[in-house]
Formats: structure tokens, sequence, C-alpha cells
């Protein structure tokens, strides 16, 4: 698909204005992006919806749902504390103690704290032992 959605959306709003059809606006971006990846007839359609509905914005919208920063300061210093007052704990005895999701214990614990599990113990990762080392 072409990299810049709000770029087609200004396409489309300009065929828009210039009273085109969804369907003639579908032809133009065809002959204009040939051998790209375009929107559908139905995702133009809609975007021509919104157009005659008022829509003036060309980003898209603020979407509801998980915050980006599900993974918070708070809850990464209480995994690392448990963690280290309890190298052997398992993935649900931390999710359970710090009440917090497989997905966030997960990312908090390989990509955040950079651990893994060996031998029934939480260790750093050889990647995290050389950049936590003095040098």
């Amino acid at each position: 698909m072409v990299k810049c959605t709000s770029a087609l959306r200004a396409s489309v709003f300009h065929d828009f204005k210039n009273g085109l059809t969804p369907s003639q606006c579908l032809v133009r971006l065809q002959k204009t992006f040939a051998g790209e990846s375009i929107p559908s007839k139905r995702t133009i359609q809609r975007w021509f919806s919104d157009l005659r509905a008022g829509r003036s914005v060309l980003e898209d919208l603020p979407r509801t749902g998980r915050r980006p920063t599900a993974v918070t300061p708070e809850k990464l210093f209480a995994v690392r504390d448990f963690v280290i007052a309890h190298p052997h704990a398992s993935y649900a005895q931390i999710r359970h103690a710090v009440d917090i999701g497989s997905s966030q214990c997960t990312a908090i614990l390989k990509w955040e704290l950079g651990m893994k599990k060996t031998c029934s113990r939480w260790v750093l990762t050889r990647s995290r032992r050389t950049k936590s080392k003095p040098g």
C-alpha cells in the first residue's frame, strides 16, 4: 500500500471536491499508483461518506483501545523487585503478585528488563550483561 494514508486521502478529497464518484476516484488512483497497492473501493466509498458528513481532517482519527504505554515504570519496578526477591518465580506467580496481564509480564521481563529463565531462575540475557558492565 502507498506509505502515506493522508496523501491518498488528499487525492480522494481532491476528487470529491471536483465532483467525481468513488468509482471514478478508484480508477484515477489505479492509474496514478499503478503497480502499488491502493485502498479498496469500499474504503474509498467510506472516505467519500466521511467527506459528505463534513470531515475535513485527512489524518487518522484517534482510536480507543489499549494505551500505548501499558508497561508503566511502576509495573516495571514492581516486577523487577519481585523477581529479585523470588528468582524462582513462574510467570503466573509474577502476574498474580504484581497484578498484570501475561503480555505485560512477558514484555517487561524479556524486552524491558532483558531477562530469561535459565535453570528455573530469572537471569539477565547475555546482551544485557554486557551492556550493564561499566566500560
